[in-house]
């Protein structure tokens, strides 16, 4: 399976939708693993709402730095991402980072007054 799906995104790059669908799908089932280890194989073709569900996998595994990995990924590309700032939060928090908790939090709300957390 793997080598098709890599020969599929090679041979049409818009492919990589079919990576994300997948990827959506297991996480819904927690299959967290996979999720991960789908989305990081093709982590430089992701777009956004991929690198969240990334993250958000990461979160459910209790994984904050590589949580931390991919929002950073999100942000460089996304400064304005929102969302993004509010998993770095997250992540903080599953590190007892108080004030870097705070910070993330703050920029999330200065981002997105109406922004509110699920």
């Amino acid at each position: 399976m793997d080598i098709s799906l890599n020969f599929l995104i090679c041979k049409d790059p818009k492919k990589i939708i079919l990576i994300q669908e997948l990827a959506e799908e297991l996480y819904k089932i927690e299959e967290t693993d996979k999720t991960t280890a789908l989305l990081w194989k093709y982590v430089e073709k992701i777009d956004h709402s991929a690198l969240l569900l990334l993250a958000r996998a990461h979160e459910k595994r209790r994984e904050p730095d590589k949580m931390i990995k991919a929002l950073n990924i999100l942000t460089a590309k996304d400064p304005k991402n929102y969302e993004a700032f509010y998993l770095l939060g997250n992540a903080h928090i599953l590190k007892n980072k108080n004030l870097e908790t705070l910070e993330n939090y703050k920029t999330a709300i200065e981002l997105n007054p109406k922004f509110e957390p699920p």
